[in-house]
């Protein structure tokens, strides 16, 4: 080994580059150096030389037997060097891997290979057939298996096949964004149905989760995805489906920083995010778990799941019945086993298993709530917090809390006795109170710490500031009505949230949408000032969950909160929802301030670029001229308003092929951005290069290269050469010099 630089040279076609990647990563990890072609051929070298130099430096060449393969002429020419070097396959130089069933050669079928063909849906086979190259390849280091039922009872535990297991890391690229539960129990025979129904590797298939709210639906996904998730190489995939309108930024996240982290893909917009993401569900090679929580429109399921490949789709829904044509396959769940009930329960509060009395009365509860899950929960985290209140005071305190004694209300009761326990009168108690009260009004999903802490006015970036809220929090996930999820957003279960909105005290409804809404909107300019709109995807649900409610109560923020939503499905490329949610709050704006209003003209302009941007060019130029004049009237000709609009109506007429127009209005906006901001603002850049781009159109090519080589040098400076304007402006440039050496050669 000591003579090579590599351990292994892994010849592959380009069908199995994904598997083979996976492979070398795998490899490495183990101490075994793979020569793997994307990481060791240096930009520039001719790579049939770096081939032949990676083969010689290289103990052995694994070749990745498959019918591309044996079809492709590089891996024929690799083979070749290999066998030149050792005609008799001394010390193993070739070492065969069966991938998929083809025609052997007869060269490598005197040779002993691994077979992999059964280990693509079976994750236990796998590490057994991996185990045994690992051998191979580094004898020194590792021992071969020998015997595949033995191998896959020491990776089980107990060496029993039925045994759920414990839970463990999800495969890399996974998007999960739900914590495993730590006292979760009584839905073992539930986990173990999934497991036989998901199976990891068959073609796509629906399965339902069902029941009624609170009876713990999402936990039983959550617990499934944190036990079985390894057997899905590909990764786990949890996406809240509850509003259509979120959907794609849901869908789009699994291929951002907080899932497959893709290259390139925060530079598309969302929908082409969402179809790459769909088409790598339906293509990909290896098993991979989504999960659909929270789905209870089949419309909007079989618009995003992937109709074929490799992916188990598990549906969490209220829903019982599903459009036959869907052939979604269902699993009622009901609620828990009194045992399980009284099991969660002792967890909580170990005392009950010693102390006979209160272990008896312990029961009463359980039937009280009529073994839901959730209530149970709460239940566990309030005896649990507070140990000296006996069970039967417990029990005292929900019959009193409950007014007409259905199951819904009495886990409402079991609500209201935890949430007495935080004290008015206590500060540290009525700041949870506070929260408590406010995250309900964000909408039913998690919710950014940041956010939560802004509406009762700390700052979490202040040490002193982040304790009292993390505090207040602490309190709340005592008593069981707030959660955690691993990064440290929060969430409240979709029943604890419509308690909270029934809260008067401390504040008001309009005092608690206020606040929510006046953080969220902040937040949202923000974002979208930076023209980056990954972070404010996260949060989109509450920003329109926030417009929802200040439209309800005639808050006059509303519009804003609308306008604030279609600049960013504009910059995320959603036209449909950015036009609708314009619309709504030009309506709010008119109705509000009347039609001669700046705030008027600036969702006037911003309608006028969506249509625009859907091809009525006709309709986005009336649009921006009546923008235009609005501000003109009210700033006057000479204002930066009035550049932004003269700016977009010279698009729209550049679109139209009015080039002199186009030049004209062009001009006059970057007169005024100059005068007002100086030559190097990035206001400035933009309408300079939106000049290039029209005497490019005219045809003078030199005049445009001037004026976008000027706006790139802007942007450079002022956003770095990673920012999407940057980049952008960079692919114009490109294209200038690609048509000026065009027009040279000719």
């Amino acid at each position: 080994m000591a003579n090579f630089s590599y351990d292994v040279f892994l010849s592959h076609n380009h069908a199995q580059k994904d598997w083979t990647r996976k492979l070398a990563r795998e490899l490495d990890e183990k101490a075994v150096k793979p020569w793997f072609d994307e990481w060791c051929v240096p930009a520039g070298t001719v790579a049939s030389i770096g081939m032949e130099r990676g083969i010689k430096e290289s103990c052995h060449v694994l070749l990745v037997l498959s019918p591309e393969f044996l079809f492709s002429e590089w891996t024929d020419y690799e083979t070749q060097i290999a066998t030149l070097i050792s005609p008799a396959n001394r010390d193993r130089k070739l070492i065969p891997i069966l991938y998929s069933t083809c025609e052997v050669p007869e060269r490598f079928a005197r040779i002993a290979w691994i077979d992999f063909r059964d280990t693509h849906a079976d994750v236990d086979r796998y590490a057994y057939r991996f185990a045994q190259l690992l051998a191979d390849l580094r004898p020194d280091l590792y021992q071969r298996p020998k015997d595949f039922e033995r191998f896959q009872q020491q990776r089980q535990p107990n060496g029993n096949p039925s045994q759920i297991p414990t839970v463990s890391p999800l495969p890399k690229g996974s998007r999960m964004t739900r914590a495993p539960i730590g006292n979760f129990v009584g839905r073992e025979k539930e986990l173990r149905d999934l497991a036989r129904s998901l199976t990891p590797g068959s073609l796509v298939g629906l399965h339902a989760v069902t029941g009624i709210g609170g009876v713990g639906k999402t936990q039983l996904a959550i617990e499934y995805a944190h036990r079985y998730g390894r057997l899905y190489p590909g990764g786990v995939f949890w996406l809240n489906m509850e509003k259509a309108e979120d959907a794609v930024t849901e869908v789009a996240s699994c291929g951002g920083p907080d899932g497959m982290n893709l290259e390139d893909f925060s530079s598309r917009t969302a929908p082409e995010q969402a179809a790459l993401i769909r088409k790598l569900w339906e293509d990909g090679d290896f098993p991979r778990l989504l999960i659909f929580d929270n789905a209870e429109e089949p419309e909007l399921v079989e618009k995003w799941r992937p109709k074929y490949g490799k992916c188990s789709v598990m549906i969490t829904s209220r829903r019982d019945y599903w459009p036959m044509e869907m052939s979604v396959q269902p699993m009622p769940i009901e609620t828990l086993p009194r045992p399980k009930s009284m099991e969660l329960l002792e967890k909580a509060r170990p005392a009950l298993v010693k102390d006979k009395a209160e272990r008896q009365a312990a029961d009463d509860p359980c039937v009280y709530l009529v073994d839901l899950p959730l209530a149970l929960h709460v239940a566990a985290s309030y005896l649990h917090h507070d140990r000296h209140e006996l069970v039967k005071d417990y029990l005292r305190d929900l019959q009193q809390a409950t007014r007409i004694g259905s199951a819904l209300e009495k886990v409402w009761s079991c609500f209201a006795v935890s949430h007495r326990k935080l004290m008015p009168g206590n500060e540290a108690d009525l700041l949870a109170m506070r929260v408590f009260q406010l995250a309900g009004y964000f909408a039913p999903a998690s919710i950014a710490r940041e956010l939560l802490a802004g509406t009762v006015k700390l700052d979490i970036a202040n040490n002193k500031e982040r304790k009292q809220f993390n505090r207040a929090v602490t309190r709340l996930q005592e008593l069981g009505l707030i959660a955690e999820e691993p990064e440290g957003r929060l969430v409240l279960h979709r029943l604890l949230r419509e308690f909270a909105r029934q809260q008067q005290v401390p504040l008001s409804e309009k005092d608690a949408v206020q606040r929510v809404a006046d953080v969220v909107s902040s937040f949202a300019r923000k974002e979208n000032d930076t023209r980056l709109p990954q972070k404010l995807s996260k949060e989109r649900a509450h920003l329109r969950q926030a417009a929802i409610d200040a439209e309800r109560l005639e808050l006059d923020l509303a519009a804003n909160l609308y306008n604030e939503l279609g600049y960013h499905a504009d910059s995320l490329a959603l036209l449909k929802e950015a036009r609708s949610d314009y619309e709504k709050s030009l309506k709010l704006w008119q109705d509000a301030l009347g039609p001669e209003h700046p705030s008027v003209a600036t969702v006037i302009n911003n309608l006028g670029q969506i249509l625009q941007a859907q091809g009525d060019l006709a309709g986005a130029l009336e649009y921006t001229r009546r923008a235009l004049q609005i501000d003109e009237k009210v700033y006057g000709p000479d204002h930066p308003k009035v550049a932004i609009r003269a700016n977009n109506i010279g698009t729209v007429l550049k679109d139209q092929g009015d080039l002199a127009g186009a030049l004209e209005y062009t001009r006059r906006a970057l007169q005024i951005d100059e005068k007002v901001y100086g030559p190097d603002h990035p206001n400035v850049a933009i309408v300079i290069n939106n000049l290039g781009q029209i005497l490019q159109a005219q045809g003078d090519l030199a005049g445009a290269l001037e004026y976008v080589r000027r706006a790139l040098a802007i942007f450079e400076k002022v956003y770095g050469p990673e920012h999407p304007r940057t980049k952008i402006c960079a692919n114009n440039l490109r294209g200038l010099q690609k048509s000026m050496g065009q027009n040279r050669q000719r």
